[in-house]
């Protein structure tokens, strides 16, 4: 057997490579018993969906998962060059929190499980790197509830099967019947919370007390929340939302990911109140929405000293899902270009900025609220 037929006799392609991962992750999971066994899960699931993410980036252009790429690279495999490529080492792939940002320009998938991806990258790092606190339902639930949903949404993009890529059919099988008891379970809780509040609203108050909280307004409003219909009682409630951050960094610059998430639902009128998160994602995950990115230097730059509940609104991208930070402000129609170093807000009409744009000692007059680029 010659050298190169050795080489092929051996090689494990990609998706060989993530079948083998997902498949001894996951029956290794659902046999858990010890500390070992949920520790080589966890590394072993979140290995298979790095390398799943990168083949889905492969399918889409051939060298999009590697770090650097050289001329070598390129060339090789062509058949009209004239000086031979005598050997091209695979350069390094990408790394995670890369195939996350490169995936979303494809799929709006990293966008709705971004939380969930975050968390098993942090149970792996924390596993491989340094000492952690050991919470295996939280993690089994996480990696059945969560991540086994994403791998089938993003093999069915590829219009693959879950088959194709976990081998053994009980462990497949397995997976579905406990993310249908997870999701009954969360399922079930929340219908008791909910004709709990039922059952107040409708025959525990008087009709007096129904009118009288309807006349109530007592909800505070920041900028991410939202009011919505209550599923008990239909009347308005508040759902609050927060602003989850996380910093992806990469070679040359780092960026900010951001997301708001659904963390509270409160009614008065009928007294339901709902804080257990899959239990909001189960009734409300419409309602989470994925922001545009922002590089490292103009988040600080633009959030630092907002109020937790501000936005912001950096530049023309701006896709805040509410409005404006100011109501004056006429934000990202008519917002100055970044070389614009006028305090607070949009100008004045007889002001002509930013072509004009004073120092700042120099500002037109008292009422100038022009933004900082």
């Amino acid at each position: 057997m010659t050298n190169t037929e050795q080489t092929q006799t051996n090689l494990i392609n990609l998706q060989t490579n993530i079948s083998l991962c997902l498949t001894s992750g996951y029956k290794t999971l659902i046999g858990a018993k010890d500390e070992v066994d949920y520790r080589n899960a966890i590394c072993n699931i979140h290995n298979g969906v790095e390398l799943l993410m990168k083949y889905y980036l492969k399918e889409k252009n051939e060298f999009i998962i590697y770090d650097k790429i050289d001329h070598d690279l390129l060339l090789y495999g062509n058949t009209d060059l004239i000086k031979v490529i005598k050997k091209v080492y695979p350069p390094n792939t990408i790394k995670w929190f890369d195939c996350i940002n490169l995936l979303g320009y494809f799929s709006e998938l990293p966008g709705q499980y971004l939380n969930e991806l975050k968390k098993l990258n942090g149970l792996c790092n924390s596993r491989k790197h340094f000492e952690y606190y050991s919470s295996n339902k939280d993690s089994k639930k996480l990696l059945i509830a969560y991540i086994y949903p994403f791998i089938k949404d993003l093999l069915s993009e590829l219009i693959l099967n879950v088959s194709d890529f976990i081998k053994k059919d009980y462990v497949v099988s397995t997976l579905e019947k406990y993310k249908t008891h997870i999701d009954n379970e969360i399922m079930n809780k929340l219908i008791e919370k909910i004709a709990r509040a039922k059952n107040h609203y409708f025959e525990e108050l008087t009709e007096e007390e129904r009118i009288q909280k309807t006349a109530t307004q007592d909800y505070t409003i920041i900028k991410k929340d939202k009011l919505i219909i209550c599923p008990a009682c239909k009347k308005d409630a508040l759902l609050s939302r927060s602003l989850s951050l996380m910093q992806e960094d990469a070679e040359t610059s780092s960026v900010i990911k951001r997301k708001v998430i659904i963390s509270q639902f409160s009614c008065h009128h009928c007294g339901l109140n709902i804080t257990n998160y899959d239990q909001l994602k189960y009734e409300f995950k419409e309602e989470e929405e994925v922001l545009p990115d922002v590089l490292v230097g103009q988040f600080l730059e633009t959030f630092q000293g907002r109020p937790n509940e501000d936005y912001g609104c950096p530049d023309d991208d701006c896709d805040c899902p509410n409005d404006c930070p100011d109501d004056d402000c006429d934000c990202p129609n008519d917002c100055p270009d970044d070389d614009c170093d006028c305090p607070n807000d949009c100008p004045d009409d007889d002001y002509d900025c930013p072509n004009d744009c004073p120092d700042d000692d120099d500002c037109p007059d008292d009422d100038c609220d022009c933004p900082r680029g």
